[in-house]
């Protein structure tokens, strides 16, 4: 199957997920409170274990930072136009313009983008092992340095003072210490097969696959109602940067530099996934415009649907 099919077959497989979802929500099985108590399990339990197990098998790690930057300078690229847009333009407030700058600018990359990867590569340790790579330091550490800190201005608690221990913070997260220790583990070339390491391994690799669905779970227990005349605008110029803008910058770079066409395909759907729930969560902890966000965030996961397979085609 082509790349354009396998993420078709991809973006149809989550948007079933998510409309299991809703489904339990309307069983009352599910209710949005719970949004919170999965998106804790991910980012606790199985985006660390997924992480971890598949870096720690991975190499090349040079060459992935190499393609973690291009992202990261596409990043800054939708930084800069998002922040000019929302305020020469759409004339937000500072509330408003945070939320919208942070949902232009850093896409799902722990949520969508390692289930997008682990469906549509089948599975492979190598892929995985790049794409945690080339998410957490092209996405993750920007979004939660900088993202953090945009929030932080952004919100009505901006003036709260904060510590150096709380901006670092995120360095203690399981997310980024399962990183760490991957990256770790696979430079020391200690092998994951051997007998007791492979067991660990296994029970490693059963808990991450259960983020595609819990990741769709996530997204289906965001979607709330929302005055979607009003933010009309915002959700047409977010949406033309963060679907559209970064992943033609992203191509235009990688083909520059000649990449090879793995790593191009990789790269190319990373910088193209929707926008990141932590917009929301920012928002919401700091006093930012959570309807916006949020919003925004549901919009993006929509649109990406059809704008997803096309990046692909493209690559």
């Amino acid at each position: 199957m082509s790349l354009t099919g396998s993420v078709a077959s991809f973006v149809v497989i989550f948007l079933l997920m998510i409309g299991l979802t809703l489904w339990l929500r309307s069983r009352g099985a599910l209710v949005p409170a719970h949004g919170k108590t999965v998106s804790a399990v991910i980012t606790e339990g199985v985006l660390p274990a997924m992480i971890f197990c598949y870096v720690a098998r991975a190499r090349e790690q040079v060459a992935f930072l190499e393609l973690a930057a291009v992202i990261a300078l596409a990043e800054c690229f939708a930084l800069v136009l998002s922040f000019a847009t929302g305020r020469l333009f759409l004339r937000l407030d500072r509330r408003s313009l945070g939320s919208f700058v942070l949902a232009s600018s850093f896409g799902s990359t722990s949520l969508i983008g390692n289930a997008l990867l682990d469906v549509v590569f089948h599975g492979s340790a190598a892929v995985l092992g790049m794409g945690m790579v080339i998410g957490q330091f092209g996405v993750g550490v920007p979004n939660n340095t900088v993202g953090l800190w945009i929030g932080m201005r952004a919100g009505e608690a901006s003036q709260t003072p904060r510590s150096s221990s709380d901006r670092f913070g995120f360095l203690k997260t399981p997310v980024v210490v399962a990183l760490i220790a991957g990256i770790a583990w696979s430079l020391s070339g200690v092998p994951s097969t051997l007998p007791g390491v492979s067991s660990v391994f296994g029970a490693l690799t059963l808990t991450g696959a259960a983020l595609p669905f819990l990741a769709a779970a996530v997204t289906g227990l965001s979607l709330t109602r929302a005055n979607w005349r009003r933010l009309m605008p915002m959700i047409a110029a977010s949406q033309t940067l963060q679907l559209i803008g970064k992943p033609l910058f992203v191509l235009a770079v990688i083909s520059a530099i000649r990449a090879p066409n793995i790593d191009r395909e990789v790269t190319l759907l990373l910088a193209a996934l929707p926008a990141s729930p932590l917009a929301a969560a920012f928002a919401a902890r700091f006093g930012g415009d959570t309807e916006l966000a949020s919003t925004l965030v549901v919009s993006s996961t929509v649109l990406s649907v059809v704008t997803l397979p096309f990046i692909a085609w493209l690559g």
